[in-house]
């Protein structure tokens, strides 16, 4: 199978936002169909190899440009935003830590207070 010029735009798509039902959106394939479709191109063993070698190709453009420490925040800031808003709550939070990292913060010093969850509006006579 030689890749498509949509295969290739799903390929991008994907890496962009880690979610294969937008990007299968973005290469036209209904709502319904998308989620079933995305997941069925990425099963696919060429595109999982186009999406290696595009990711590696961008990795090596990126080392190639040269960033000061307030560029490479930005945008881990920008991946930590996106991977927050589709709720990639461990990825986010590994990003977080890389920012903190950077920023001096150690984070074995830091103590998280566990949440104490306050339900106010139960009916005591159904408990």
């Amino acid at each position: 199978m030689t890749l498509s010029k949509e295969h290739w735009i799903f390929i991008d798509n994907y890496i962009q936002t880690l979610d294969y039902a937008a990007a299968a959106r973005e290469i036209g394939v209904p709502n319904k169909e998308a989620p079933t479709a995305g997941l069925n191109l990425l099963a696919n063993k060429e595109i999982q190899e186009a999406i290696k070698l595009r990711r590696s190709e961008l990795i090596n453009a990126m080392q190639a440009i040269p960033m000061n420490k307030e560029q490479i925040l930005a945008t881990m800031m920008f991946q930590y935003q996106k991977a927050n808003k589709l709720d990639r709550t461990k990825e986010a939070t590994e990003i977080l830590g890389k920012i903190a990292e950077a920023n001096g913060i150690d984070l074995k010093q830091i103590q998280v207070e566990p949440i104490n969850l306050i339900i106010n509006n139960l009916d005591k006579d159904k408990i």
